[in-house]
């Protein structure tokens, strides 16, 4: 097996704390970093959940970094679709992009005591050897559906908000919706 790619800080996950992690490395002069994203694009969660309606449920103007408030906001609490244009924005303006590796996701993390760094086992085979590791994957990664009794016997569609499927509101229109 070849050599593991080095780096002195990996960054795992885009969305909105791994974007601010970068930024704040990159403010106090380190550039010796990547940022591994499974998905194609930055945002996290708001990259992901895309259903009809989506929303934060902070106010606008204070879901936003102190280093880069936005007063261009169209609500006082935004949709999906201004939240992941602000975050790549940012992204974009603060030079974090070119440190993203995106489609790489990390198979595993093994503290190596000898070394004091990471091993990081990523999906494409390759390994990454990291002094600091930042764990900003978020709270809502996989979803899966509960065991409820009878759920088997129904003919339904398991719509979440990370999944892939892209629906408008008029779709549920004869649906009888549950959501849990």
């Amino acid at each position: 097996m070849s050599e593991p790619t080095r780096t002195r800080f990996t960054i795992i996950g885009a969305g909105a704390g791994g974007i601010c992690a970068g930024i704040r490395l990159l403010e106090t002069g380190r550039d010796d970093f990547v940022i591994l994203e499974k998905a194609h694009q930055v945002g996290g969660t708001w990259q992901r959940n895309t259903y009809p309606g989506a929303a934060c449920d902070i106010a606008s103007h204070i879901y936003c970094y102190s280093f880069a408030p936005s007063p261009d906001w169209s609500k006082p609490y935004a949709t999906q679709p201004e939240i992941q244009a602000y975050l790549e924005r940012v992204a974009r303006e603060h030079g974090v992009l070119d440190h993203v590796r995106f489609g790489t996701a990390v198979q595993r993390a093994t503290w190596l005591e000898d070394r004091s760094t990471w091993l990081l086992d990523l999906d494409s085979g390759e390994q990454l050897e990291s002094q600091f590791v930042v764990s900003a994957v978020g709270m809502f990664g996989e979803i899966s559906v509960p065991p409820i009794e009878g759920l088997s016997s129904l003919t339904y569609a398991v719509v979440r908000p990370k999944g892939p499927r892209r629906l408008a509101a008029d779709q549920f229109a004869d649906w009888l919706v549950t959501i849990f």
